[in-house]
C-alpha cells in the first residue's frame, strides 16, 4: 500500500487498517484481486477522511506471493 502525502502518524497506521479491512471483507471478495484493491483502496482513502479530513491517493498492489 502507498498513500502519497499523508502525514507520518497516519503512514504508520496504514498496515494495520489493511488487516482490518481484509478480515471484514467474504473470502469471495478476498479472492479477486481487482476486488480486493478496490476495497483497500475505498477503506483506506475513507478512514483517512474520518481521521484527518482527506482523502489522499492510494495505490493498492496485491501480489499473491
Amino acid at each position: 500500500v502507498a498513500a502519497e502525502g499523508v502525514p507520518d502518524a497516519i503512514a504508520a497506521e496504514l498496515e494495520d487498517w489493511v488487516e482490518e479491512a481484509v478480515a471484514s471483507l467474504p473470502r469471495a471478495r478476498r479472492r479477486d484481486e481487482a476486488s480486493l484493491a478496490e476495497a483497500l483502496r475505498t477503506f483506506l482513502r475513507r478512514r483517512c477522511d474520518e481521521i484527518w479530513g482527506k482523502k489522499p491517493v492510494c495505490r493498492i498492489v496485491v501480489s499473491t506471493a
